[in-house]
């Protein structure tokens, strides 16, 4: 990433005779009459503005928001869930043990353990790598649920078609019969699982057992619904079961999973991420590039943003231009009815990779420098800008202290955005806005350790709003003068040189 304040005057950016012209009205900060009319949405004052952070924060540490955060996390780890075998685990003494990886085992077993646990527990352990000890029971309960029944007689001679559970039968006799093992993640929890030869199992049962496929998918959807996403590793092993369902079949895939998960908004994370991690299998790649143009093309309220959220996370974004021109025609739309919901969800978005980011600028220079925009336009264009501006200041803290769309990643990001700059500083309303939130970041971040990296690229920033407005030069240096905080004073000095 280049550190140093770019030239905002050149490169991407127009040039100060090509520079959108202040409105006539527009003079010295004192005779400049109001406009209109508040922005939607915008907290009027300093205090009411840090209250609107600090409620923000509270939701964003529960529930389904915290939830949000681990996707964004998770979304950053190219590694699979580390875990080791035990082996010093006592083996049961059972008399038979069948071999599931081998296509003839696996027929055996489920033939004659079609109406019981050992099934679920085969099944379960199949679909995922390696399952906690604490969660294995809800989950194979779950899965009984969703097994066919078969009709077989009790020891008393009478039919049945319950499912036979024994409450006093050891895992660890299940395991021996199955030919599972006992494993100890990194983070020190007992789990059990075939290791590295689930996915043949699976891919067995799969081929010799078609009618079990519909009521295993259904099954793996209701525990996605049920589980609580408390870490990444769980994360990962329910995107990593539902990657090896859709690696046997795509096109049965397409017909019985992604229906199925497409029906419920609440996936929207959960599907932008397991599409971002299967366009990363050489195998899979070109049919889920196809399901993300799918859902950039979809009249979906929100499948399009499950499609941006892996434009987000994909290693090589210059591979996927159709993609982007897809979302940025569904962000163009979001400009003119976007509220501040859905602005923090795009935020959360956005947050996550700079070239997401950089897509969004380049839209907003495109539509800003567009001919025949009405001035309506232009103005809720700056108003969408505040607004991301703004949401992403509530994400401010110690710990992630960059303000994105300010700080930004690239002089590129800088010059595409003079042009919005430019209009939000002609208002009197917008402009106002842009400096409070300026002027509670810096002294926010005043009291975090930053780096010299992230202070020159909010220079970089301040830098941009003087030569896109010219006019409101001295009222940018009194943001910083006003302040009176180490990180203004930082920033001055910079400019200073």
């Amino acid at each position: 990433m280049d550190t140093s304040i770019p030239n905002t005057g050149g490169g991407t950016q127009e040039s100060g005779a090509d520079r959108p012209q202040q409105p006539p009205e527009a003079s010295a900060n004192a005779r400049e009459p109001k406009a209109d009319g508040q922005p939607p949405g915008f907290p009027d004052s300093p205090e009411k503005l840090q209250e609107a952070k600090r409620a923000f924060q509270n939701l964003d540490a529960s529930g389904n928001v915290a939830e949000r955060q681990i996707f964004i996390n998770t979304l950053n780890m190219g590694s699979t869930p580390q875990y080791k075998e035990n082996p010093d685990v006592p083996q049961a003494k059972k008399a038979v043990s069948f071999a599931l990886e081998t296509p003839e085992g696996c027929a055996r077993f489920i033939e004659e353990y079609r109406n019981g646990e050992y099934l679920a527990l085969a099944v379960t352990l199949a679909v995922f790598d390696v399952v906690t000890i604490n969660d294995l029971p809800n989950i194979e309960n779950n899965l009984i649920r969703f097994l066919p029944d078969v009709e077989e007689t009790d020891d008393e001679g009478k039919k049945t078609n319950e499912h036979r559970n024994n409450p006093y039968l050891s895992l660890q006799s299940k395991l021996t019969v199955i030919g599972a093992k006992s494993f100890t993640r990194d983070d020190g929890q007992s789990c059990v699982g075939f290791g590295g030869r689930s996915k043949q199992i699976l891919s067995n049962i799969w081929t010799q057992f078609p009618a079990l496929r519909s009521p295993i998918i259904s099954w793996l959807v209701e525990v996605n619904h049920i589980h609580k996403y408390r870490t990444t590793f769980d994360l990962q092993q329910i995107i990593g079961a539902f990657s090896k369902i859709i690696s046997l079949d795509f096109d049965d895939a397409k017909r019985e999973v992604f229906p199925k998960l497409e029906s419920n908004p609440d996936n929207m994370f959960f599907l932008g991420m397991l599409v971002c991690f299967l366009v990363k299998d050489p195998y899979m790649k070109d049919n889920a590039h196809s399901l993300l143009l799918r859902w950039a093309w979809s009249n979906s309220g929100w499948l399009w943003k499950s499609a941006l959220f892996s434009y987000a996370g994909l290693d090589m974004p210059e591979k996927y231009t159709d993609l982007k021109t897809q979302l940025q025609e569904r962000l163009r739309e979001k400009i003119y009815f976007c509220d501040h919901k859905e602005a923090s969800l795009l935020v959360k978005i956005f947050s996550y990779s700079a070239h997401a980011r950089q897509m969004l600028c380049e839209l907003l220079h495109t539509q800003m420098t567009a001919r025949n925009l009405h001035k309506r336009e232009k103005e809720l264009t700056a108003q969408f800008y505040l607004m991301m501006v703004t949401n992403s200041y509530y994400s401010v803290e110690k710990l992630s202290p960059e303000l994105y769309f300010v700080a930004c990643d690239t002089p590129a990001q800088q010059g595409s955005l003079s042009s919005v700059i430019a209009q939000v500083l002609a208002n009197y309303l917008t402009r106002q806005w842009l400096f409070t939130v300026l002027k509670l970041y810096l002294e926010e971040i005043s009291g975090y350790k930053v780096s010299d990296q992230l202070i020159k690229h909010i220079a970089a920033y301040f830098i941009n709003l003087i030569q896109s407005a010219p006019l409101y030069r001295n009222d940018v240096l009194d943001i910083l003068k006003e302040c009176s905080c180490s990180a203004s004073a930082r920033i001055l000095k910079l400019l200073h040189r």
